[in-house]
């Protein structure tokens, strides 16, 4: 199995390192990529400043060994397979695409876990009425939240009714902001565009909450590894879907949120999905860079349908590498 520490390392070794010189054998998938180290990073004893990565490239999955002296420091396998830029991607990216959803993918099996938990009626499918639709929304993602909270100490959780001015989404834009100026601008001017489309303060009543998720030490109120997840069910309209894929985003771009989760439980396609994404980027709606490595999106078509698993650019996981991790 593997572990979020494991990928905490690993993400560490691929943040801090440039690479050198690639070795690539497509015959038989196995590549080997050297890395200068910018910045030191505790990976057992001695001080390393080259390490090779190595392993194999396979159809859906990589094997991965970060290598230093012939000793093999950090064994993580498998990975899930992630190209962006199709067959022309290069083997770094690949790797490091697949090293950050893998980081992405580590608290996802814990959702899926509780989402078997929740009874069939409950889940919102195929329902006629919209009011109805509504409350069946909201409960569910209150019966979502009730199932995660019983997790181990220090990580919290809170169910969030996220509209134009909730206090999370405006501390997380002025924190944005702080960051990189001008994004606050690119924010508002998508804000505007979807306007009619973004919950009202007035209505939070018919709003379906989000979860964020966040880890902290004991005895402490300072939180870190934060997370959100979203839900968009039934068949809504593109717009709605921009609107809870721009809300990701936005909190993405906050140095404290690491990942992004978003519920789709409805007849979505995989090609409905990446469309709708392309479109958003070609209206230059804000995109945060970390979002391509970090927001996850979880298909169901129905109660019993396996679920599918997809990164930002619509490329499918496959949902065995689920069961890889803890």
């Amino acid at each position: 199995m593997i572990e979020r520490r494991e990928l905490e390392k690993l993400k560490e070794v691929i943040e801090y390192s440039m690479p050198q010189i690639v070795d690539y054998n497509p015959r038989s998938g196995r590549y080997s990529i050297e890395l200068a180290m910018t910045k030191h990073i505790d990976l057992g004893e001695g001080d390393h400043h080259i390490l090779f990565a190595q392993g194999y490239l396979r159809k859906e999955t990589i094997s991965l060994s970060i290598v230093s002296n012939e000793q093999v420091l950090l064994n993580v396998n498998p990975l899930p397979y992630i190209a962006n830029q199709g067959d022309r991607t290069p083997i770094y990216k690949i790797l490091r695409a697949s090293i950050y959803f893998a980081y992405a993918m580590v608290n996802l099996p814990t959702v899926h876990r509780k989402l078997k938990k929740i009874p069939s009626e409950h889940f919102p499918f195929n329902i006629s009425d919209t009011y109805e639709q509504k409350g069946k929304e909201i409960a569910f993602m209150k019966d979502l939240f009730k199932l995660l909270r019983e997790k181990s100490a220090y990580r919290s959780y809170l169910s969030v009714i996220l509209h134009k001015n909730a206090s999370k989404l405006k501390e997380a834009i002025s924190f944005c902001d702080y960051q990189e100026r001008g994004i606050k601008e690119k924010i508002k001017y998508s804000m505007k565009q979807l306007s009619p489309y973004i919950p009202d303060k007035d209505k939070t009543a018919d709003i379906t909450p989000d979860i964020l998720v966040c880890d902290h030490m004991e005895d402490s109120k300072d939180y870190y590894n934060c997370q959100i997840i979203s839900l968009n069910s039934n068949n809504k309209s593109k717009e709605e879907f921009w609107w809870e894929y721009l809300k990701l985003n936005i909190f993405l771009s906050c140095v404290e949120y690491k990942n992004a989760y978003c519920i789709l439980l409805n007849r979505w396609t995989r090609n409905n999905i990446k469309n709708w994404i392309n479109e958003y980027r070609q209206k230059n709606f804000y995109e945060a860079e970390k979002a391509k490595d970090n927001i996850v999106f979880y298909i169901k078509a129905g109660y019993k349908a396996s679920p599918r698993i997809l990164n930002c650019n619509g490329t499918t996981i496959p949902t065995k590498v689920l069961n890889s991790y803890k």
